[in-house]
């Protein structure tokens, strides 16, 4: 039980410490929503902050964690204190819609989520984009967390035009498959359990994983109910590290010491990486005490704190 709270945990919090650390948006300033179809003829919902300047604007855009509530209006709360530099964007899962708490789990959501769906939609939202508005100036900036880390990534090594790139809580130097049975050998250990009884879970957790690569339904979950086989198969092998390391554009890499869901030896390994190649645009900074949702050891969160430097640190690369 104590896996499937703490997975979600990261976006509930997002949306939860965003909204109680900003001042709600005035009506006149409420985000803009575009439905854009797919090729299958249902619609991406869009959410972007109001331009509020007649000059061309970057886009920076949000890719949430794992889970189905909404993300949406805390980002974009954060990010109108940006709007003079950006102006932040944010796409909901399919399934998911503005302002859902995470309480109705859906067969769509259940259905389409996978990694490369999300980032179907998002690039043919970039697309669209840059074909019907007139604010933006084509400049993209990416940030994301979690499950998001991946996504945001893989977004920056696929589209052409992103000028820096933000991940916290992920790692990027293993693939899930791997980082996922370190991770629920901590969470054991954290129980007290014995070592036998810690490498028994490891054990079962890479079995279970490698029976979902040979089995990705939507009809049946691990470790969440939103966590479906397919959505497993579609992330647990990718190792993002192997993207990123050909991309020059600036890098920042945030990670919590105590994080137990991606544990900290996948973005020390990302970062080792970059310094053994000679590469110099990644920017590491570990967060000392802090767990996957940026709470230290009294239980208080610094999430926006770590959102916030990560947005500006992207900017100030402008």
């Amino acid at each position: 039980m104590i896996r499937i709270i703490s997975k979600l945990l990261l976006t509930i919090l997002f949306t939860i410490v965003l909204k109680a650390s900003l001042v709600a948006q005035e009506n006149n300033n409420a985000p803009i929503h575009l439905k854009i179809k797919r090729l299958n003829d249902s619609y991406i919902d869009v959410y972007y902050n109001k331009p509020i300047v007649k000059s061309k604007m970057p886009m920076l855009i949000f890719c949430q964690g794992s889970g189905y509530d909404s993300n949406t209006d805390g980002f974009l709360g954060i990010m109108s204190q940006y709007q003079n530099k950006a102006l932040g964007l944010a796409i909901e899962k399919q399934g998911v819609y503005f302002g859902d708490k995470g309480d109705t789990l859906s067969e769509t959501y259940k259905q389409n989520n996978t990694v490369y769906n999300r980032l179907y939609d998002y690039l043919r939202v970039l697309q669209y984009m840059k074909a019907n508005v007139t604010w933006w100036n084509g400049d993209v900036y990416v940030i994301g967390g979690s499950e998001g880390g991946l996504l945001a990534g893989m977004l920056a090594c696929y589209y052409p035009n992103v000028k820096a790139l933000a991940l916290f809580s992920f790692g990027g130097g293993l693939n899930f498959g791997e980082a996922w049975p370190i991770s629920s050998g901590l969470q054991k250990k954290a129980e007290g359990a014995t070592v036998a009884e810690i490498e028994k879970e490891v054990n079962n957790v890479k079995d279970s994983l490698n029976f979902i690569r040979k089995n990705p339904t939507y009809q049946k979950s691990y470790s969440g109910e939103d966590n479906t086989y397919s959505w497993w198969a579609s992330i647990v092998d990718l190792r993002l590290e192997n993207a990123l390391l050909d991309l020059s554009i600036p890098i920042f890499l945030a990670q919590g010491t105590e994080d137990m869901m991606a544990p900290p030896v996948s973005a020390q390994k990302l970062h080792e990486d970059f310094i053994k190649k000679g590469k110099t645009n990644l920017y590491y900074k570990e967060y000392k005490g802090y767990n996957h949702e940026y709470k230290d050891e009294k239980n208080n969160s610094h999430l926006v704190e770590v959102v916030t430097v990560a947005i500006k640190w992207m900017l100030d690369k402008k």
